[in-house]
């Protein structure tokens, strides 16, 4: 009787601990997606491993003082000085995995061999500080996905609060992204690349640099389609694929390090949305080109939401007529105040126009660039990094600075006035090499800074020869690709870090940093320059001397 008590106790025990097996398999593979019904066949690689951490909130934006170091009390000025102020989709997926589909087309492929474009890395939108590196394999909970096809644009949010901003390249105008909200099933790392029965070579394509897929596959329960990375940078921000969503290698491996299986992504095509600026506190209108054709009816409906937001009789019809027609073809922003871009971004839509002269937000841009601003009561006057500002004026409570002369105030800085004041577009970036300033050609484009190669070669001591037939760069095993412009190659995060070096860098300060990691001691060689006429020579050449795009 005893040994038949102990037999059940046994038995019971036994189950216990297979259930408890069970369970734990069936959570690894609702994290990993290993037998998703809907997992795509046109994309096979490894299986992405990863330990599960939660990730802390990024921290909130700063608050700008209100009133210059060294400034009496507002209620004590009576002149000029200086103060600045503070500075449709519907439906969700079930939970069945059911996917919504409208939108712009409904392509059979994953990926595509397109043409070249190019672009960037996404900066912390939440930090205006140096972007951190990423830490690997960090799971964050709460995390959504929203991808604006107009703007070429995908948002990740935790919660509520917005995480990071990447720019994406989405389907071409005859084979466009499906619209919906879908999920995450899959995730791949070095995925192969199977061609849709559009794509005239059936042959599967391994991982490597031919890969249109990049380095990473997220798959969405919509089959076929996916986030993935890509092999030709310069085509994110286009309209390219064959219906997935680009990103640039980089952005794709960390992103997959964030998000689990099951993540829920929206995809939508809005050319208009609307947005409150926490400087001014004014509403603004985005307009993004309607590349898609969908609608028709645009600008009569930014007539009605202008008119909802209070803005329709705040801006004349000769100013709206203008950008109404720039918004044909570029990205534009509608507000009763003048839009200010640092690097790209959009800063605040707080400028103002003063006898047909804009002026822009010297505090807002000053403390975003790191300039330090002050006030001197003997003067009376804004000093910028001891300077005086004698052109800046303030008006209701805010100092503003004529936009023309911000290169002289804020040194390093280049402006640029669009179309009769729509936009001021201010350009400033301050390198730093293992944290000494040094002079290096940059820019930035789609949200990424990008260097000559031949610079940054010079620096850490590699020699590199130009492939046209791979249509890259060649040192030993390393191939680098980039952007090819003014007949040289341009290179960003991806090929610095073939190069051993990483790139950190805040768009509304300007700061850029290299950091190297023992490759090179930062010095210039002149025995590694090319020859003139090279992708990779110091000095622009004549364009038919290029020998073809990137």
């Amino acid at each position: 009787m005893r040994d038949r008590l102990n037999s059940r106790r046994i038995a019971r025990l036994v189950a216990g601990i297979l259930m408890l097996m069970a369970a734990l398999v069936m959570a690894r593979v609702a994290e990993y997606g290993l037998f998703e019904e809907d997992t795509p066949v046109q994309a096979t690689g490894t299986l992405l491993e990863g330990a599960l951490r939660l990730a802390p909130r990024d921290q909130s934006p700063p608050v700008f003082p209100e009133r210059f170091e060294g400034e009496p009390d507002l209620g004590d000025q009576t002149g000029s000085g200086g103060q600045a102020g503070p500075g449709d989709q519907t439906g969700s997926e079930a939970q069945t995995g059911t996917d919504a589909q409208t939108g712009p087309g409904s392509p059979t492929g994953v990926g595509g061999l397109t043409n070249p474009g190019v672009q960037n890395s996404p900066a912390d939108q939440q930090d205006p500080g140096l972007k951190k590196p990423a830490e690997q394999r960090l799971i964050r909970r709460d995390v959504r996905l929203s991808l604006n096809l107009a703007a070429h644009r995908l948002r990740m949010f935790e919660g509520d609060e917005p995480v990071k901003v990447f720019s994406v390249g989405v389907g071409k105008l005859d084979a466009g992204t499906p619209t919906g909200n879908f999920r995450i099933i899959n995730k791949l790392i070095n995925p192969t690349w199977f061609p849709p029965e559009s794509v005239e070579n059936k042959e599967p394509v391994p991982p490597g640099p031919l890969n249109p897929l990049g380095t990473r596959w997220l798959g969405l329960s919509k089959s076929g389609y996916g986030l993935h990375g890509t092999n030709l940078p310069a085509s994110v921000g286009q309209y390219v694929s064959l219906g997935c969503v680009r990103l640039f290698n980089d952005d794709v491996e960390w992103l997959t390090d964030q998000v689990m299986v099951g993540t829920p992504v929206e995809i939508r095509y809005d050319t208009v949305e609307s947005a409150f600026d926490p400087f001014s506190g004014k509403p603004y209108l985005e307009v993004y080109p309607d590349a898609y054709r969908l609608d028709p009816g645009r600008d009569d409906r930014i007539r009605r939401m202008l008119g909802e937001l209070g803005l329709l009789d705040r801006i004349s019809a000769d100013r709206l007529g203008r950008l109404l027609k720039r918004a044909g073809v570029a990205h534009t922003v509608i507000s009763e105040g003048i839009p200010v871009f640092v690097n790209g971004e959009l800063l605040t839509v707080g400028g103002i126009e003063l006898q047909g002269v804009p002026y822009v937000p010297l505090r807002l841009l000053a403390d975003s660039l790191g300039f330090k601003i002050t006030w001197d009561a003997a003067l009376g006057m804004v000093m910028v990094e001891g300077q005086p500002v004698p052109t800046a004026v303030r008006v209701e409570g805010t100092m503003v600075v004529p936009a023309k002369d911000l290169p002289a105030y804020l040194p390093g800085s280049t402006t640029r006035i669009v179309e009769r004041n729509l936009a001021v577009e201010v350009s400033f970036l301050r390198v730093y090499w293992n944290d000494k300033p040094v002079f290096l050609p940059s820019l930035v484009r789609e949200r990424k800074v990008w260097f000559p190669l031949a610079e940054i070669s010079a620096r850490v001591n590699r020699r590199f020869v130009w492939s046209a037939e791979k249509q890259a760069a060649l040192s030993g095993g390393t191939e680098i690709r980039g952007w090819m412009r003014e007949d040289r190659l341009w290179i960003s995060n991806g090929g610095l870090a073939s190069l051993g070096l990483e790139l950190l860098w805040s768009p509304l300060s300007g700061r850029v940093e290299i950091r190297s990691q023992g490759r090179g001691e930062g010095r210039e060689d002149p025995a590694v320059r090319p020859s003139p006429g090279s992708p990779l020579s110091l000095m622009p050449v004549p364009w038919s001397s290029s020998p073809g795009p990137a």
